[in-house]
C-alpha cells in the first residue's frame, strides 16, 4: 500500500507560523553546514531580484495533529535560515541595549522571536524554540543562540561550534547589507527574507514508519541523503520496540560519529558503497540503500553491519591518501607512493577490492596488491582510457572472492586481475598516441615523466615538486615556430607526451617559446636523460615527436610491469 503524504510550497513565514513546533529526531545527524555552504545560500538570496523567491528545496515532515511535526529531512537548511534571523536578531538586541530607539526595536525583536524562533517564558527567561534540534545540539541552541546570549568558546563539540560561527558569519554578511544602526532597515531585512525563502513541505502521519517514508520518497525523486538514510534505518532497528536506554544510545551515537570523525571530508556515500561492494554483489550508488535495507532485516544484523562499517571506515580514508598518518606504520610504507598515485588520477573503482584485500591479507600482501592497482591505473585507465565501468565489476568479482577466502595469496589475485592489464603491445601503442591537456593541470604529465626518468636514472635524487613542464613545441607556438615545425602538425602534436619534458623553474622561464635550437642547447646540459634525448634530434618536427614517444612508450613497458609468472 502507498504512503499518502500532502505536499505544498510555502515561504519560511509561513512554514513557522501559527503557533507551530519542529522537533528533530534524535537519531538525525548534529549540525553540518559550513562557511561554503554558508556562503552559497547567502550568495543565492543576494543574486535573487527584489520580490522574487529562492526555492530552497524539499522539507520532509511527520505528525499527526498539525502542530508539532518531526524534521525528517531538511534540518541542516531549516536550522540555517533560523540562524540568519537570529543573527539579524543579535543586531537588534545590541541597539536595545545601546539605547537606540529602544521600545520601538524592543517591539519588532519581540514580535520576530515569538512569531519565528521561539517564545521565552515570563517567569524563566528561557526561550522556548520553535525547532527543537537533536539531544547533541539542542541545548547550546536554546540556552545561548535563541537566548541571544553570548555563545562560549570552550568546552563545546564541534557541532556546536558550527552552531556559533553560523551566527557569526551571518551577523558580518547582515552587517555588509544593513546599516547596523538602523533598526527599520534590519526588520524589513528579516521580513523579506522571511518571504523570498521558498519551500515545498511534504507531510504524512506519524501512524507510517518514518523510515519506510525516506525510502518511498526517494522512490518518488525525492532524493535524501545515504548518511541520514542509512543511520535512521539501522538505528530504527536497533531502536525498535525502544530496546535501548540512553547509555546504550550514547554508545551507537559514538560509534557513528567515529564513523563520521575518520572519514572527515571524504564522500561517506561512497565509503558505504566502497564496502558494500567489498564482500558483495555488486550495487550501483542509486540501488545502495535499497539493496541494504533487503540483506540487513534485524536488530542483530543491523548492530554487525554499524561494527563493520566502524572498523572499515579508517582504512578506506587512508586509502584516499597516501600521506595519511595510517602508512607511517613500517609495515605499510611501501604503499604510499603507489596510494599517491591513485589519489592524483582520482581512481576510486579498486577501494572496494582493497578494502576486502586489506581485511584478509598479512600487510606485506596488501602492499603488493596496491602495487599492483598502480600499474593497472597507469595501463588501463591514464594511458589507455579504457572503459572504468568494467574494472569495476572485475573489482567487485575479486573483493567477493578474497572476501569469502578463495583468493589467498598475491599469484592468484594476479590471475584474476588478468583480464584488466593491457598486454605490453596494447600499453605501448597506447602509450605511443598519448596526447594530455595540460591547460588546467600539468602536474599529472610531471609526475608521470618523472617516473619514467627514475626508471631509467635510478640512481639520480629527484623531486619532481621543484620541476616544472616544458612544452618543446610551445602551447601557444609563435608565427616562427609554426612555420619551422609544419603549421598543420602543430595542433596534433603540442598535447603529445613525446613533446613535453622537464625543466627547473628558471630554465622554463627562460626557455619560454624560445625556438628549438635555443632549446636543445639548455636541454643537452640537462642532468636528465628524458630532456637530454630531445638534444639528440637535429630538428623538431612531427617525427622528432613521435619518435621520441615511441622511446618514452618503451621505457613504461618497463616501468609500470606486472610479473605474472
Amino acid at each position: 500500500m502507498g504512503i499518502k503524504f500532502t505536499t505544498e510550497n510555502q515561504s519560511f513565514r509561513k512554514v513557522m507560523a501559527n503557533g507551530l513546533q519542529y522537533h528533530v529526531p534524535r537519531f538525525q545527524r548534529d549540525y553540518a553546514w559550513n562557511a561554503e555552504q554558508w556562503e552559497d545560500l547567502w550568495d543565492d538570496l543576494e543574486a535573487t531580484d527584489i520580490g522574487d523567491q529562492h526555492y530552497m528545496g524539499y522539507l520532509v515532515f511527520q505528525s499527526d495533529n498539525e502542530k508539532i511535526f518531526s524534521v525528517i529531512d531538511g534540518q541542516q537548511r531549516l536550522t540555517t535560515v533560523s540562524l540568519i534571523i537570529i543573527a539579524a536578531l543579535y543586531k537588534l538586541n545590541a541597539l536595545i541595549e545601546a539605547d537606540q530607539e529602544k521600545e520601538k526595536n524592543e517591539q519588532r525583536l519581540d514580535q520576530f522571536r515569538n512569531n519565528f524562533i521561539g517564545f521565552t517564558d515570563t517567569v524563566t527567561l528561557v526561550t522556548k524554540p520553535k525547532l527543537t534540534l537533536n539531544r547533541n545540539n539542542n541545548t547550546y541552541y536554546k540556552n545561548y543562540i535563541c537566548s541571544l546570549e553570548q555563545l562560549p568558546q570552550r568546552n563545546i563539540t564541534a557541532s556546536e561550534r558550527l552552531l556559533g560561527r553560523a551566527v557569526e558569519y551571518f551577523q558580518k554578511r547582515i552587517d555588509e547589507k544593513v546599516a547596523i544602526d538602523d533598526g527599520a532597515k534590519l526588520a524589513e531585512f528579516i521580513e523579506t527574507l522571511l518571504d523570498k525563502l521558498l519551500f515545498t513541505t511534504i507531510t504524512v502521519g506519524s501512524d507510517l514508519n518514518a523510515y519506510r517514508v525516506f525510502e518511498t520518497l526517494n522512490a518518488r525523486g525525492v532524493q535524501l541523503s545515504v548518511p541520514d538514510l542509512l543511520k535512521n534505518y539501522l538505528f530504527s532497528l536497533i531502536d525498535s520496540g525502544r530496546k535501548i536506554d540512553k547509555h546504550e544510545l550514547k554508545r551507537l551515537e559514538d560509534d557513528w560519529l567515529h564513523i563520521v570523525s575518520q572519514l572527515g571530508q571524504y564522500d561517506f556515500t561512497k565509503f558505504v558503497l566502497a564496502h558494500w561492494n567489498s564482500q558483495n554483489q555488486f550495487v550501483s550508488r542509486g540501488q545502495l540503500f535499497k539493496r541494504i535495507k533487503q540483506n540487513i532485516t534485524t536488530r542483530e544484523l543491523a548492530f554487525e553491519y554499524l561494527r563493520q562499517l566502524r572498523e572499515n571506515s579508517e582504512i578506506y580514508a587512508a586509502l584516499q591518501n597516501g600521506d595519511d598518518e595510517f602508512w607511517r606504520q613500517q609495515e605499510y610504507r611501501g604503499v604510499q607512493d603507489s596510494l599517491r598515485t591513485l589519489a592524483l588520477f582520482n581512481i576510486k573503482q579498486p577501494h572496494s577490492m582493497l578494502l576486502s584485500v586489506f581485511r584478509k591479507f598479512t600487510s606485506d600482501r596488501f602492499c603488493k596488491a596496491v602495487k599492483a592497482i598502480e600499474v593497472i591505473t597507469i595501463r588501463y585507465n591514464v594511458i589507455g582510457g579504457r572503459q572504468a565501468n568494467t574494472q569495476e565489476h572485475v573489482y567487485n568479482a575479486i573483493a567477493r572472492k578474497v572476501s569469502a577466502g578463495e583468493i589467498a595469496n598475491i599469484q592468484s589475485l594476479k590471475v584474476e586481475l588478468r583480464s584488466i592489464y593491457p598486454s605490453d603491445d596494447e600499453f605501448c601503442t597506447d602509450f605511443k598516441l598519448k596526447s594530455m591537456r595540460t591547460a588546467q593541470s600539468p602536474k599529472k604529465v610531471r609526475y608521470l615523466l618523472a617516473q619514467l626518468e627514475r626508471h631509467v636514472s635510478p640512481d639520480l635524487p629527484l623531486d619532481d615538486t621543484v620541476l616544472t613542464l616544458e612544452h618543446i613545441l610551445p602551447e601557444n607556438p609563435t608565427p616562427e615556430w609554426s612555420e619551422y615545425f609544419g603549421a598543420e602538425d602543430v595542433s596534433e602534436c603540442v598535447d603529445k607526451l613525446g613533446n613535453m619534458t622537464l625543466l627547473n623553474k628558471q630554465q622554463n622561464n627562460n626557455l619560454a617559446r624560445k625556438l628549438f635550437n635555443s632549446k636543445k642547447e639548455v636541454l643537452k646540459e640537462s642532468p636528465l636523460q628524458i630532456s637530454k634525448k630531445v638534444a639528440n634530434y637535429e630538428s623538431w618536427n612531427k617525427n622528432a615527436v613521435d619518435d621520441r614517444q615511441a622511446w618514452l612508450a618503451d621505457i613504461a613497458v618497463s616501468k609500470w610491469k606486472i610479473q605474472f609468472s
